[in-house]
């Protein structure tokens, strides 16, 4: 109960986030209906989304420039979402403390910019963790490999929440400094049942991002695929919110040394 109260604490973030998604989401699907209807649809004489999805490959695989800035377009994309994501998403962790938004939009800006040091940090470990159990992992049946990128991978998301959430809630004597995010593996590899459970809630959030894909692509053409959409797309930023309002009520952990206490020598020097 004390998990959903402080969720609830975070509800005006979550709609902010949650209109921001599905403008973003709205864009992107107006700019892809109008290729699949004025480009594709005249030039391939389907306007349906299975015929112009197929028309659409047909152009990619003549047109290989066509792909390469499709593809661009994908990662810059993905990096503003990151970038999004990472400066502002310390907003959550103020708002589960119980601040108004506007207060929680303050502290956000003002923890920026740890929260983006600490992400980058973050990023490179957490693809070198990844490229290692690859390998350590390669040998091994499919189901092995596919559990121990899984485990690393709750791994890495408890250990980001984990760093972010003492950043904004409690603080750090040395926010830039890369120990706080290699300290936040170390205390999560400790913590086998919040990794248990930040492994849940991700793989509960990756079905349903898995379950956007088809349903984007009904959403070009005419179907009621679009209800579906953003209904899937709160329930996966809810569970997010979720998970994060669960982190807030065991953090803070210790992500930096204690500080050293004087010797003996200097003690007696003093008395």
């Amino acid at each position: 109960m004390k998990v959903l109260r402080t969720a609830w604490n975070t509800r005006w973030v979550y709609l902010a986030a949650l209109v921001l998604t599905l403008a973003w989401g709205l864009a992107a699907s107006t700019i892809a209906g109008w290729m699949t209807e004025f480009i594709l649809g005249p030039f391939g004489g389907e306007a349906d989304v299975e015929h112009a999805l197929a028309r659409l490959a047909e152009v990619v695989t003549h047109n290989p420039e066509l792909g390469v800035g499709i593809g661009a377009g994908a990662v810059l994309t993905a990096a503003a979402a990151w970038l999004g994501w990472t400066l502002l998403g310390g907003a959550v962790f103020f708002a589960a403390r119980g601040d108004a938004l506007a207060q929680s939009a303050r502290g956000a800006v003002q923890s920026a910019g740890p929260l983006a040091v600490q992400g980058i940090v973050h990023a490179v470990l957490t693809g070198l963790a990844l490229l290692l159990v690859s390998v350590v992992f390669g040998p091994l049946p499919g189901v092995f490999r596919l559990l121990g990128l899984l485990v690393t991978t709750a791994v890495a998301v408890l250990a980001r929440d984990l760093v972010r959430a003492q950043i904004c809630l409690h603080g750090l004597d040395k926010p830039y400094h890369p120990r706080a995010t290699v300290q936040g593996f170390v205390v999560a590899v400790k913590r086998p049942r919040e990794i248990a459970i930040t492994a849940g809630l991700w793989v509960l959030k990756m079905g349903l991002a898995l379950v956007l894909v088809p349903l984007a692509a009904r959403a070009l053409g005419p179907s009621e695929a679009s209800g579906w959409l953003r209904l899937m797309a709160g329930l996966g930023l809810a569970i997010s919110f979720a998970r994060l309002a669960w982190l807030t009520h065991w953090v803070p952990v210790e992500l930096e040394p204690p500080a050293s206490a004087p010797d003996d020598g200097a003690q007696t020097a003093e008395t």
